[in-house]
C-alpha cells in the first residue's frame, strides 16, 4: 500500500533542496559576479591616456616660438587690446588658430596663467582624442562590443614622440586632432544609421566647421 504522506514529504524535501541550490528562477546563480564588460573596457581606455600624461611630462618644459606668439595675442585680447600682438600694435586681420586664441583669451580673462592653461588644456584635449579612438574602431567595424584591438591605435599614438611633445607644447595641435577624431566618429555612426533627410550630417559637420576656425587651411588639406 502506498504511503502518500512519505511521498509528499520526500517531494517537498527534493523541491526545497533544488530551490536552495539554484535559487529563485530569476536570481543569479551562486558564485556569479556582476560583471560589466563595457565599464571594464572604458577603464582600460584610460591606460593610453595615463601613458600620454607621463610622456607629456617629459616634454613639459618645451614651448615653441609659435606658442609664445599665440599667447601674446591671447593676452592682448584678454586685456581689451583686441587681436593684436601687443596692446599698442596694429590689429591683425588674419592669423591661424583663431579658436585657440579665443579659448586662451577666455582663460586669461579669468586671471589664469596663459602658458599653464595652454599646456593643461592641450594635454586634456589630446587625452580626449585617445579616449575617442576605441569608439572609432568599434564604429568602423559596426560592432557593439569592445575588443582588445580597439586599444592598439590609442596606445601607439600615446607612445609616439610627437604626440607627447605637441600635447605639452601649448599649441593648438591637440584641439585640431580632437575635432578630426570627433568628426570621423560622428560620420561613421551616421553612415551606419543610414542618415537621410534634412539635418543629416550636421553632427559630423560641426567639428569640421570648428576645425576651419582652428586651421583656415583645413579645407585645402581635406581636398588634398
Amino acid at each position: 500500500m502506498l504511503d502518500y504522506g512519505s511521498i509528499s514529504t520526500r517531494s517537498s524535501t527534493h523541491v526545497a533542496a533544488s530551490t536552495k541550490d539554484s535559487g529563485s528562477p530569476g536570481a543569479p546563480r551562486r558564485g556569479a559576479r556582476n560583471r560589466n564588460p563595457d565599464f571594464r573596457w572604458k577603464l582600460l581606455h584610460l591606460l593610453p591616456v595615463v601613458v600620454l600624461c607621463v610622456h607629456s611630462i617629459l616634454h613639459w618644459s618645451y614651448t615653441s616660438a609659435e606658442t609664445a606668439t599665440l599667447l601674446c595675442y591671447a593676452r592682448t585680447l584678454a586685456e581689451g587690446g583686441g587681436l593684436a600682438l601687443q596692446p599698442d600694435a596694429v590689429q591683425s586681420h588674419g592669423f591661424s588658430s583663431l579658436l585657440w586664441v579665443l579659448m586662451l583669451a577666455g582663460a586669461g580673462g579669468l586671471g589664469l596663467p596663459l602658458l599653464a592653461c595652454a599646456k593643461v588644456i592641450g594635454l586634456l584635449l589630446a587625452g580626449g582624442t585617445l579616449y575617442l579612438l576605441p569608439g572609432i574602431s568599434r564604429a568602423l567595424n559596426n560592432r557593439t562590443t569592445w575588443r582588445p584591438v580597439d586599444l592598439v591605435a590609442p596606445s601607439l599614438l600615446a607612445l609616439h614622440p610627437a604626440m607627447g611633445l605637441h600635447a605639452a607644447s601649448g599649441l593648438e595641435t591637440s584641439l585640431g586632432l580632437l575635432l578630426v577624431a570627433a568628426a570621423l566618429l560622428l560620420f561613421v555612426r551616421e553612415e551606419h544609421a543610414f542618415c537621410q533627410g534634412r539635418g543629416c550630417g550636421l553632427g559630423s559637420a560641426a567639428p569640421l566647421i570648428l576645425l576651419v576656425v582652428v586651421y583656415p587651411e583645413a579645407p585645402v588639406l581635406a581636398g588634398a
